[in-house]
């Protein structure tokens, strides 16, 4: 009998010791998320807050910083105010980063990231324009290996028009428009890159009836934020002739949070070349524009991963339920 509870006992220990190196081993994934995010301005879309959400307080992964681009003070508070109210124990540090994109020099923003590339493997999340991370890896590509993955809301397959229905105005590829030397300055550089953007998310839908729990919700700034969902809902039925809204910054976000939903081609030429201008009006307006296309029939050595429609039934439920959770 004792022989036996012996031979338990150096069982056990040897499990134990072995479930403690597997945990000690276990290193989560930092990641950068890089944002435009202006949540509650008149007219601004909402995506950035609801792929921000959908991020927070995940076992797999840490955010370790997020960078603001293109969207100054107010983004600056905007941010605050979302991570007070979803995050309040996360102690997410925020940085200013460039406001225009001939904002060319370094910033808060791509110092911290420049910083934490020094010490760490890194994967961004790039929700705005990729400014931030080329001036954080300008005179400093040997930081290109520490990046894992860039993450980025953009890019098409070739020839797709960004236009949900025959009464609608075609969409920009807003993030790369805004700013495409700088995504081109990073696409030159040895870094995984995945594309999740348009087409990545036009399953994705959320209706009025997704949004209220918001509504009856005791929280003052989930009540503000159901306002602006509900503003956006009428912003795209008035002139987009669309019912419903389709929050791409959050597509992007679930290749982070739920990979298995993402439909992703792996490996497939890419390319930016001069074509006629589909969205002919404010910073893109001209006779052409670039775009950022993929294409297997493309000879291009440079390749990316592209992701198709997301299946949306196994990122709604989430996506939705982040929404209503506050933590106390």
């Amino acid at each position: 009998m004792i022989a036996q509870v012996m031979i338990l006992a150096v069982i056990f220990s040897l499990f134990s010791n072995h479930c403690t190196a597997q945990s000690a081993t276990f290193v989560k994934k930092r990641v950068w998320i890089d944002t435009d995010n202006k949540f509650g301005k008149y007219n601004r879309d909402v995506d950035d807050l609801l792929a921000i959400i959908s991020c927070l307080n995940q076992d797999s992964f840490d955010i370790v910083g997020i960078g603001l681009a293109r969207a100054g003070h107010y983004g600056y508070k905007a941010t605050q105010k979302l991570l007070k109210n979803y995050a309040p124990n996360a102690k997410i540090p925020i940085y200013q980063g460039a406001i225009h994109n001939r904002d060319t020099g370094q910033t808060a923003a791509s110092m911290a990231l420049q910083d934490l590339l020094k010490q760490h493997k890194i994967t961004l999340l790039v929700l705005g324009p990729a400014t931030n991370i080329a001036a954080a890896l300008h005179q400093n590509t040997q930081l290109a290996p520490q990046i894992e993955e860039l993450i980025f809301c953009g890019g098409r397959t070739e020839n797709t028009v960004f236009q949900l229905n025959k009464k609608a105005f075609p969409m920009r590829d807003a993030n790369f428009d805004y700013d495409t030397s700088s995504f081109l300055k990073v696409l030159r550089l040895d870094i995984p890159i995945v594309l999740a953007g348009y087409e990545a998310a036009l399953p994705l839908i959320l209706h009025r009836q997704d949004l209220k729990s918001l509504k009856r919700n005791k929280n003052s700034y989930q009540r503000f934020v159901y306002k602006k969902l509900n503003r956006w809902l009428f912003f795209w039925k008035k002139f987009l002739y669309f019912e419903g809204f389709i929050p791409f910054d959050a597509a992007t976000a679930a290749y982070l949070t739920h990979k298995q939903s993402c439909n992703c081609v792996e490996n497939i030429p890419v390319r930016v070349s001069w074509k006629i201008n589909d969205t002919n009006r404010g910073y893109t307006k001209g006779k052409q524009k670039l775009y950022l296309e993929v294409s297997a029939n493309f000879d291009e050595k440079r390749k990316v991963t592209f992701c198709n429609p997301i299946a949306a039934h196994q990122f709604k439920p989430f996506l939705i339920e982040k929404m209503r959770v506050v933590p106390k």
